[in-house]
Formats: C-alpha cells, structure tokens, sequence
C-alpha cells in the first residue's frame, strides 16, 4: 500500500496518469493488454546495504531462492500482459545476479523468441549511463557512484515483445 501511495503522489507531482493496480501480481489478470510494465520485483534489497547494513544478518541463500521464484511468477506473468511490441521494465535492488541478469536470461531463455532485449541507451540512463552494460542492461553499483554520494544498487533490464 505504502509504494502505491508514493506512487500516486509522484505521478501526481510529475503531471502523469496512470492505472493504478494494487494486488498480487501472479494471479491478476488486466482487463486487456497494455503497452508498458514497471516490475519493480521483490528482491534482496542487497542494493541497499550502504543504507541499511542490517540487510546482510537477514539474508540467506534460501531467501534468494524464495525469491526467485517470486521474481520469476511476477515477470513471467507480467510478459502475459502485453500487447505485441510492448515493453516490461524489470528491476531489483539487489547486488545479486541471481536476480538480476541470471534471472534475465533464464527468462529470455524460456521465452523462445517472444521476447528480446531492448537495449537502455545512454540518453535514456542520463546520469547514470556508464552503468549500462555490453547487452543493454544496467548493473548499478553503489562504489561507482561515490563522486555523486553514493547510490542504491540496482539491476534494470527492458524487454520487449516480438512485434506478431
């Protein structure tokens, strides 16, 4: 409830609309398919360590586990949802490539072709574009920006569906 409600009060702040869900992302079903997803996955939040070092006591490898396989529920019913051509944005917080690029390809993997990756440009990634890597996708790490004072860490990923 607390994401949405930030949510609303950013894109009221910024002028922009959007339809608003609330509710478990692996059994909803939209009413048509739509043009753009932000999956902003439940992850480790090992991204977040230089705030919140406590992170690092409650982490196991079966929590990871756990959270894959959420991760994996939501993306690839996320996918579902859209329309031919469309785009999914998938980020976590997490340092882990486990869930971030493993989880990516495990996904384009299955995927056989119905989905690609559409690369982030640098343009799109403004400030942060030297994070952007080889395949388009963006790998922030909290060290590359202490010039700026630091940021969360952050893997961000844009696919986008076969166009038929």
């Amino acid at each position: 409830r607390k994401r949405i409600d930030r949510l609303r009060r950013n894109l009221t702040r910024l002028k922009m609309k959007a339809n608003l869900v609330y509710g478990d992302g692996r059994t909803h079903q939209p009413e048509q398919l739509v043009d753009h997803i932000l999956l902003d996955a439940p992850c480790s939040a090992t991204g977040t360590l230089r705030r919140r070092p406590d992170i690092l006591g409650r982490r196991t490898p079966e929590n990871i586990s756990d959270l894959q396989a959420i991760q994996w529920d939501l993306a690839t019913t996320a996918l579902g949802w859209l329309k031919p051509g469309g785009t999914m944005i998938y980020a976590t917080c997490s340092l882990q490539a486990e869930e971030g690029e493993d989880m990516i390809a495990a996904i384009l993997d299955a995927a056989k072709g119905g989905f690609a990756l559409d690369p982030i440009t640098p343009e799109q990634a403004g400030e942060f574009a030297r994070s952007i890597s080889d395949q388009g996708t963006m790998r922030i790490i909290p060290s590359d920006y202490a010039d700026i004072g630091g940021v969360d860490g952050f893997y961000i990923a844009r696919l986008k569906s076969s166009s038929t």
